[in-house]
């Protein structure tokens, strides 16, 4: 399957930021981690060397990963998980916010109606009415989309745990710049930046929710999805790895600001 432009442009970003870092010996290993979601984007080093720890790479407060909603013979089910590290984590969340439990309740959008996409017990789509899939996005659309998608808050502590075990403790938002993921500090950068009396790096507190939606894929393709979702929040005083969105390239003048330089110092540049 082709990626999506912002997919291209993420696995860009990930390119892109090893390969300025390594300039300066600040990454480890032969590459990014390009599509493996069990393993940091980045692993970051001191310019003096030492053990590396990992940085996840997002180019701005999105999508934080999602999961395939079915509705299967009367109710409401996630999809498959296929084994994989990031959709596991997802459906704990999942089921720790009691998704599935709000979207079958008969008293929400979700769940006193019915959708025309259905999957039948292999998972299959299915279009109940025998209309075509366009027909029942029509339908769909208009009892799950604005108003009706459910909407859930999720505690950022749980993002923060997930990462952390894939010994990851950086986070790296293109837009809005560098953060530490919990109360470790593996590379000791504001041990250093507080011995140079300088701003710390802050830690993640962007807000966080599960959305459900139902979603075009293009064509008359659709699905319905749980995404967890980041909003923005106050920047941080550093970007290690500034984008410019519109490319997934790296945004050199705003690299080579005197804030990001101090940073760079913290690393023993």
């Amino acid at each position: 399957m082709a990626q999506t432009n912002s997919t291209q442009k993420g696995t860009l970003y990930e390119a892109n930021g090893f390969k300025l870092l390594n300039k300066y010996g600040l990454v480890a290993g032969p590459g990014p981690a390009g599509g493996a979601s069990n393993i940091p984007d980045l692993q970051i080093i001191l310019a003096s060397g030492g053990k590396p720890a990992g940085l996840e790479l997002k180019m701005s407060p999105t999508s934080a990963g999602g999961l395939v909603m079915q509705y299967i013979k009367g109710k409401w089910e996630l999809g498959d998980t296929g084994g994989k590290e990031e959709k596991i984590f997802l459906e704990k969340i999942a089921n720790d916010n009691n998704i599935l439990q709000i979207a079958n309740r008969k008293t929400s959008p979700w769940g006193k109606r019915v959708p025309y996409l259905q999957y039948d017990s292999a998972g299959n789509k299915i279009y109940r009415g025998n209309i075509t899939p366009k027909q029942a996005y029509k339908k769909d659309i208009a009892q799950y989309g604005a108003s009706n998608e459910i909407h859930v808050n999720v505690d950022p502590s749980s993002v923060i745990s997930y990462y952390n075990t894939k010994k990851c403790y950086y986070m790296n938002v293109g837009t809005h710049g560098f953060y530490l993921l919990g109360s470790k500090d593996p590379l000791g950068l504001n041990d250093e930046l507080n011995r140079m009396k300088e701003p710390l790096i802050p830690n993640f507190a962007f807000p966080v929710h599960i959305r459900c939606r139902c979603q075009p894929k293009g064509g008359d393709s659709y699905n319905f999805n749980m995404v967890l979702t980041m909003k923005a929040a106050g920047k941080s005083p550093y970007n290690l790895l500034p984008i410019i969105e519109s490319t997934g390239t790296i945004d050199m003048p705003e690299f080579n600001t005197s804030q990001n330089k101090i940073l760079l110092k913290a690393f023993g540049v």
